[in-house]
Parts: C-alpha cells; sequence; structure tokens
C-alpha cells in the first residue's frame, strides 16, 4: 500500500471512530423537559456554531501569517481551513433553520443572529469562488483573513431578538452540559482532521505539478 492510500485509510478510520463516538454520546445525552429529545439538535447546533467561527478564524489567521511572512505552507493550511468552514457553515445554516422551527413553530426570518448566519454563508461561499476563480495565494490568504474580520466585528455587533444567550450552559443539568462539550470536542476533532487531510492533499498535488515530466 503506497503512502497515500495509507493516509487515506487512516483519515477514514479516524473519522469513523469519531462518527461511531458521537452518535454513542448525542443518543446517550438527556432529553430536555420542553423539547424532549429534540434538544440534541440544539447540542449539533451550538457545536457548529463554535466550530465554524473557530475554523474560520484559523484560516484567517493562517492567511494573515501568509502574507506576512510569505510562507506556502501557511496558505494551504488556510485554504484548507477555509474550505472546511464553508461546508461546516453551510450545515449549521441547515440545523439553525430546524432548530427554530422546533423552538419556536417556524423559521424568524428577522430574528439579528440568523441573518447574521445568512450573510456569513452568502460571504463566505463568494469569498471561497473568488479564490478559486483568480488561483492566487496571497489574494485567497488576503479573503481568508478579511472574511475572519468580517466575522467577528459583525458577530458583536449582532443584537438578539429571540435567540438565548445559551441554552445548555445556562442550564442546570450537569449532564446536559457534558454531553454538549463531548459533542462539540468530537466535532472540532472530526474538523481538524479533514482540514490536515486536505492539506496533505493539496500539498501532494502540488508537488506532483511541479515535478519534472519524464518523456519515454
Amino acid at each position: 500500500m503506497d503512502r497515500g492510500h495509507l493516509m487515506n485509510s487512516k483519515h477514514s478510520g479516524t473519522l469513523l471512530i469519531l462518527g461511531i463516538t458521537g452518535a454513542a454520546v448525542l443518543w446517550a445525552s438527556p432529553a430536555e423537559a420542553t423539547l424532549g429529545d429534540a434538544v440534541k439538535l440544539i447540542y449539533v447546533h451550538m457545536a457548529l456554531a463554535w466550530l465554524g467561527l473557530a475554523i474560520f478564524s484559523a484560516a484567517g489567521v493562517a492567511g494573515l501569517l501568509h502574507l506576512l511572512l510569505g510562507r506556502e505552507a501557511l496558505h494551504s493550511w488556510s485554504r484548507a481551513f477555509a474550505v472546511v468552514g464553508v461546508f461546516l457553515w453551510l450545515v449549521y445554516l441547515v440545523l439553525s433553520m430546524a432548530s427554530m422551527q422546533i423552538s419556536w413553530g417556524g423559521i424568524l426570518w428577522q430574528e439579528p443572529r440568523f441573518t447574521y448566519a445568512l450573510v456569513m454563508m452568502a460571504l463566505s461561499s463568494g469569498f471561497w469562488a473568488v479564490g478559486r476563480l483568480v488561483e492566487r495565494p496571497r489574494v485567497d490568504s488576503l479573503l481568508s483573513a478579511v472574511l475572519a474580520g468580517i466575522m467577528w466585528v459583525y458577530l458583536l455587533r449582532t443584537a438578539r431578538f429571540f435567540h438565548p444567550v445559551n441554552p445548555v450552559w445556562t442550564s442546570d443539568s450537569t449532564a446536559m452540559k457534558v454531553s454538549a462539550a463531548l459533542i462539540t470536542l468530537i466535532f472540532f476533532a472530526a474538523a481538524l482532521d479533514v482540514v490536515w487531510w486536505l492539506r496533505r492533499r493539496q500539498s501532494a498535488v502540488r508537488r506532483q505539478s511541479e515535478s519534472p515530466v519524464v518523456s519515454a
């Protein structure tokens, strides 16, 4: 088995283990008096929110360091984080709508936090598309750094109408807090594994494109 196949096997095995562990934790997590087992969707929704913010922040920091230091490896990390961030934010957005439907009986389009999620989805996917069209590492890194800055400035200026501060961490249930923390950690581990795999894959593709072609 060559190195590439071995890397893919390890990556798949890690994700499988994390997926089974996450499903077991979610199944064993406690229900809530009002929402029942539907609160488990809130656990995942909350984990993806924090994870999306962290991943886009990491992409921005790596992109900024690439602009300052010029190291190609930093751009590879920034790009891998950005790709994973766009996918995670899409899933988070879908779960946000599902969570609102369950908790409030409908999608509250006027809720500022949901508007924030929609705007960030549009910006992140738009920036990603521009980066793929331009295919210039410094532009790519600049877009990631700008997106991270917009993300935090916008978030800190976004009010709440119906969205609670944190329904899990403000609860009196220790079991709910532990379950939410474990699910968040598992999601973080899975996301970092995918980022690491994407970065290795990008590096392998770049080395292959830069290697001289030997004619027969």
